[in-house]
């Protein structure tokens, strides 16, 4: 439950006191600066989620009256039970209790004037911590990025977690993609590079009751298990000009080559086929 905001402040006076006392004390404990370096940044996390509930408990609970007008028009009324909801940023869960509007209880909430007004997503996960799982999870399995953010920030977000995470973000990556501003044309190269790599993935079906039934296949078809992923890249290059002899000095290591131009503004994306 969130705390009022004096409080919030006062709980974190407190504990910016107990992390200036833990650097004092550090030397005289024998602490390597590896250890301290550990120590303030769990406590300058702690700090951080009091200071977060400090300014969403500076919003209230988000009553606006006993009726209020949805932004689509719609005439509410206060529902009687406050409905609490999770929210997990990098600092840790929060649980914030809200005001909500509808017709009546059990049906589908209207109107959440605090979630509006904190800017909450449609999810428990914060814009900046799912940012920094996706950018994990794009290097790397779901289950190793999710071991990442439990040793970075002692947080344990489930896999299929940060996989309903991937899905939901998925359908921005095309308008983000096709809105993306063009290169200034004089950073550009002289020349056009467009690239393309194919991998095939195996695609795992959910277990079926019973034996499946496969149709019979002619010769050579193949069972067709797999989708193919593909890396594409473009972006614009300078001529790299070199003599013959140049090239055969180079290849014989007698010299070293020239500088090789860098590419300009390159973009590169992944996507999987799929039926259009």
């Amino acid at each position: 439950m969130i705390m009022t905001q004096e409080q919030a402040f006062l709980k974190a006076q407190c504990q910016l006191t107990d992390l200036i006392a833990f650097v004092r004390a550090a030397p005289d404990a024998g602490l390597r600066v590896d250890q301290v370096e550990r120590g303030l940044f769990h406590r300058l996390l702690q700090l951080g989620h009091c200071l977060l509930s400090a300014h969403v408990a500076a919003h209230g609970d988000g009553d606006v009256g006993e009726n209020t007008t949805a932004p689509d028009g719609q005439t509410c009324r206060k529902l009687p039970q406050p409905h609490p909801r999770t929210y997990r940023s990098i600092f840790g869960p929060l649980t914030i209790d809200r005001v909500v509007y509808g017709s009546r209880e059990g049906q589908k909430i209207t109107w959440v004037p605090l979630d509006a007004r904190l800017g909450l997503p449609e999810g428990e996960f914060s814009y900046l911590l799912e940012d920094w799982a996706q950018r994990l999870c794009l290097r790397g399995a779901f289950a190793e990025a999710r071991d990442s953010l439990a040793e970075l920030l002692g947080l344990q977000p489930s896999v299929r977690s940060l996989e309903h995470m991937s899905r939901s973000v998925a359908p921005a990556a095309a308008a983000f993609a096709e809105h993306r501003p063009a290169p200034p044309v004089a950073e550009e190269g002289e020349v056009l590079v467009l690239t393309a790599d194919g991998k095939g993935v195996p695609m795992r079906r959910p277990a079926m009751a019973g034996p499946r039934r496969h149709p019979r296949r002619h010769k050579g078809e193949k069972a067709n298990k797999k989708q193919m992923a593909y890396v594409g890249a473009a972006y614009t290059i300078a001529p790299y000009v070199r003599t013959a002899d140049q090239v055969l000095h180079e290849l014989q290591g007698a010299q070293l080559p020239p500088t090789r131009p860098q590419p300009r503004h390159k973009h590169v994306w992944a996507e999987m086929t799929r039926v259009v």
